[in-house]
């Protein structure tokens, strides 16, 4: 009688399990155009508010920069040069720092050790891989980079906000 008994139960809880999965309602198809122009639209406005703080940061320094068309910005300030040479890209380039915010936070800096990475291939900010290109050997420029050529809408996860523009201060020594 036990045997029976478990059969049975068994049999009604499978059906009941096939029957349950039955009664799901289809899953809702999602509009992604709806999603997409919003979010379009707030992109838009936070880029325009990114270049109006950029602009006012350039007008209060009174620097002469250039604009790329990219977004970048930098301005040599020491044209003090070595070498007429200028980086490209997969050439090992040593270069002394110093990062800072709009408000003049200083977030990074390369004191006294020298920073060398590979132009268009290492891991650092986009913009400062455009950036260095501009530069002669021995020139200092303040090279403004927008959030979406620095670290973007995460920011550093350390020192850097989310969606913050960055001003590196910086020197170009050696090209390797």
């Amino acid at each position: 009688m036990p045997r029976i008994w478990f059969k049975y139960t068994s049999l009604i809880l499978f059906l009941c399990a096939c029957e349950t999965a039955q009664k799901h309602p289809p899953e809702k198809k999602i509009n992604y155009q709806t999603l997409k122009d919003p979010l379009i639209q707030n992109n838009k406005e936070r880029l325009s508010i990114e270049e109006s703080q950029i602009k006012a940061y350039i007008t209060r320094k009174k620097w002469p920069v250039v604009k790329t068309q990219t977004g970048l910005r930098y301005y040599i300030y020491d044209s003090v040069y070595s070498s007429s040479v200028k980086p490209k890209a997969n050439d090992r380039v040593v270069i002394s720092y110093s990062v800072s915010l709009l408000n003049g936070k200083v977030c990074y800096a390369s004191s006294d050790k020298p920073e060398v990475f590979l132009v268009d291939r290492d891991d650092v900010e986009s913009g400062l891989h455009q950036g260095i290109k501009q530069l002669m050997v021995g020139q200092k420029a303040k090279i403004i980079l927008p959030s979406y050529l620095a670290h973007g809408l995460a920011g550093d996860l350390d020192k850097i906000p989310p969606v913050s523009t960055i001003i590196y201060d910086l020197q170009l020594l050696r090209i390797l």
